[in-house]
């Protein structure tokens, strides 16, 4: 990217995706792809840094994953507390 700031995206993955019913809709396949894959890929197109926020005992799946296209991060028990996880390790002040 250019420009003076450098742009990180934040993408949350922790829930559990009680409401669709089908699990987590991170790991969840579209098109051959997972839509935290898809989510992370988008980010990057516009994002100089991704950070991912995903449950506990998802970190080694989502690494995995990512590779080293996102830093990936351990979530809380609130979607509150796993976006606050996610811009502790971002470039901006909080």
């Amino acid at each position: 990217m250019s420009g003076g700031d450098e742009v990180d995206a934040i993408v949350l993955a922790a829930g559990q995706g009680d409401r669709l019913g089908l699990g987590p809709k991170a790991w969840l396949v579209l098109g051959g792809r997972t839509l935290l894959e898809r989510a992370v890929a988008t980010m990057r197109l516009v994002a100089d840094r991704v950070i991912v926020g995903v449950a506990a005992a998802d970190l080694d799946r989502a690494r995995a994953l990512c590779g080293g296209e996102a830093d990936v991060v351990p979530g809380g028990a609130t979607h509150r507390e796993t976006m606050l996880a996610a811009f502790r390790v971002g470039s901006a002040p909080l």
